[in-house]
Parts: C-alpha cells; structure tokens; sequence
C-alpha cells in the first residue's frame, strides 16, 4: 500500500513540479543565500519536487534543525513537517578588495588593490558562516596587509620601473593563508587572484625612475661614443686606404714618367745617330759627285774601286772590302735578294776620306 502511494505521489509531484518555471534569484555582490522560502513535506508524499536553476544550489532546514542539500527534481525520502528552503549562488564570483595602504618589511610605503575569483563549494557551509561573503573579504584584506608588512619592497613592487608586481607571490600567499582557515576554506574556493591597482612609494618611484633615466642617458652616451670610435677607426681606414692608393698612384706615374723620359732619350739617340749617318752619307755621296764631275778618261782602277766600295758601303754591304772565299763566286757571298743591312759610317767616313784624298791627289 505504502508502495503504490509512494508512486502516485512521485506522479503527481513530478508533473506538477516539471509544469512550473525554474526560477533563477539574483544575488547581491555581497550575499551567496537567499532568504528562506516555507516549504511543507507532507505526511503521505515524504517528498518534495525541486526546480533547481544550474546556477543555484538548493538547502533546506528541516523540522529538527539538520540541514538538507536538495537536488533539483523528485527528493525522497524526507521526514514531514514545515521546511525552510534556501538558493545559494553556484556561479563563479568576481570581487575587488580596495586598496590597502600599508608599509613594507623594508620601510617603505605600497597600495595594492585586488580582484579575485571564487565561488561556493559546500552550500551546507554557507548558511553556518554569517555573513560568509564580507567574512571572505575581511579575511583577504588582512591577508594583504600582511603580506605587505612581511616582503621586502622589490618582493612585491620590483627592482625595475616600479609599474608591476608578481601576481604569483601575491596570489601564493593568500590562497595558503585561505587554506588555513577550516571552516571558511570549506565554504569558498579562490579560483584566481589579480593585482588590479599598484603604488609604490611615491619618493622610492621618483628616486629609481630618475635612476633608471640616467642609466638609460648612459646607455645611449655609452652607444653613442661606441659609434663614434667605429666611425672613426672607419674613417682612419679610408684616409689610409686612400694614402696607399695615392701612394701606389704616385709611383706608377713616376715609373711612367720615367719611361717617357727613356724613351725621349731614346728617340734623341735614335734621331742623332740617324743625322749622324746622314751626314755621313751627303758626305760620301758629295765625294763621288765630286769624281764624276771631272771628266777624265780612262779613270784610274784604284778610284773606281774606292767608288764601288763606297757605294757599297752606302748600300750596307760589307763584303765589298773583301775578296770573296776560295771556290766561291762573288755572288754567292753577296747578301740574298731582299735583305737589308746597315750602312757602316765608320767604313763610310774613312772610303770618303781615302776618295777625297785621292782627288786631291789627282787634282795636284
């Protein structure tokens, strides 16, 4: 009997139940509970139907004060009487913890402002914490005002501009401070935490930043002195590069100049050997003129054959001079048709001579 009631009673309150909207409740920033909404079990059901919203947890309070975690839908079995139920906020939460103003282990003066991320994990939890959300926040706050008082400046501020802080370190520490806490640990977990606001002490950020620019100053004088040797060392290369060229410019002119020179004196000599043997010539062939103009009938052997040697001689032929060699023609010692050879001034000076001799001699 008790079976079959127990079906008609899950029918009817599952199809009364799928019948109505679920509806969704909105929290304020600093509340995770509703307040609580009558709910009766009635004696012959021993159940009740929930529309439970996914982002919402549900808990009631029973008759003798337990507190119940419901499911959304069919929950039995559940003792009759006057329930008391709540909604919880499931969903992940953002908060800002305000600026805490506090000074540093080292003396100094920093402002952090948070943002972070949690949520709810045991609804059961949230109605045994008053006020469980501001609760949260308290805790944090001193969390950071202590880690502000037990790190260093450059711990949490940084060595460098003084524009960023590890989020890591801030974060570490109050998570394992979080963890600490049993019954308020239980209730939420930190899901992340983000430095959202930093300042640093106002005359600690003006010294390094002042600091800072004038490493930046000597940096750049540093680089620009650098720039300045390369460019001159460059320069001392060119000029000497340029001198060398010069230099190799220089002597190759000189070598040609002096060449030139060379070759005028060569020229000169060429030019003066060839008056010389010019001269030589007008005067040889002057000599023989002067033979041929006396007429005289028959010419002695001994001029013709000083004649014939003579303009041999201008003809540059050598062998004149010479008989030829034994069992040989003349003809055969004479040069071969074609050749060339160079008058001889010197023999040409002394058969002009033995010619002008030989007229003189005759003219006597």
């Amino acid at each position: 009997m008790n079976s079959l009631l127990n079906e008609i009673g899950k029918y009817w309150l599952e199809a009364r139940g799928r019948s109505r909207p679920t509806p969704r409740y909105p929290f304020a920033d600093n509340e995770i509970v509703t307040p609580g909404f009558p709910l009766r079990v009635r004696s012959w059901w021993n159940a009740i139907y929930i529309n439970l919203h996914p982002t919402h947890y549900a808990v009631a309070i029973a008759p003798d004060g337990k507190i119940i975690n419901l499911k959304g839908g069919y929950n039995y079995p559940l003792p009759a009487g006057q329930y008391t139920l709540h909604y919880i906020d499931k969903q992940n939460r953002a908060a800002v913890i305000p600026r805490i103003s506090e000074t540093t282990l080292d003396g100094s003066q920093v402002s952090l402002e948070l943002v972070i991320t949690y949520r709810v994990v045991d609804p059961i939890k949230a109605l045994e914490v008053q006020q469980p959300v501001n609760t949260l926040f308290i805790f944090i706050q001193s969390d950071l005002k202590e880690f502000i008082r037990s790190h260093k400046y450059d711990e949490i501020v940084g060595s460098n501009d003084g524009r960023t802080v590890e989020n890591g370190l801030v974060a570490r520490y109050i998570k394992e401070q979080h963890a600490g806490r049993h019954q308020i640990s239980k209730l939420f977990f930190i899901a992340d935490i983000v430095v959202e606001e930093k300042v640093g002490d106002p005359k600690l950020t003006e010294i390094r930043e002042n600091f800072q620019a004038e490493q930046r100053q000597n940096i750049a004088k540093s680089e620009l002195l650098k720039q300045n040797q390369d460019l001159e060392r460059k320069i001392a290369a060119q000029e000497a590069e340029i001198k060398r060229i010069k230099a190799q410019s220089d002597a190759a002119q000189q070598d040609i100049l002096q060449r030139m020179q060379l070759q005028r004196i060569d020229l000169e000599k060429a030019r003066m050997e060839l008056q010389f043997r010019q001269d030589k010539m007008m005067r040889a062939m002057d000599a023989i003129a002067q033979a041929f103009s006396t007429p005289t009938y028959p010419r002695d052997p001994r001029e013709v054959e000083i004649i014939r040697e003579l303009l041999g001689a201008l003809g540059g032929d050598s062998t004149t001079d010479a008989p030829p060699p034994e069992g040989t023609t003349g003809s055969e010692s004479r040069p071969a048709p074609g050749s060339t050879k160079t008058p001889n001034p010197e023999k040409i000076d002394a058969l002009t001579d033995t010619l002008l001799n030989w007229l003189d001699r005759r003219r006597s």
